[in-house]
């Protein structure tokens, strides 16, 4: 077991493929080099229909390449490329 990780929470292929999905609108949403702020996308997203907790995990997802950073305490999304 790795430091920090007790369990891995794994998504069925539905979810993976919504959260594929979210990640392309994201990605449409956010230009390179801009800034949104979390609340403002999951506002948005929430509003076209997407379930929020998947939104959350599109953006953890996101988060964990190197295209995306979550800033000041996860409030503030930023694209790198």
């Amino acid at each position: 077991v790795k430091s920090g990780v007790a369990t891995y929470n794994v998504a069925s292929d539905p979810q993976r493929a919504a959260i594929h999905r979210l990640e392309d609108k994201i990605r449409r949403r956010v230009h390179i080099g801009g800034y949104i702020t979390t609340r403002r996308l999951l506002d948005e997203l929430v509003a076209l229909g997407d379930p929020e907790p998947l939104v959350m995990r599109a953006l953890a997802a996101l988060d964990s390449t190197a295209e995306f950073q979550l800033r000041r305490e996860r409030s503030v999304v930023h694209r790198l490329r």
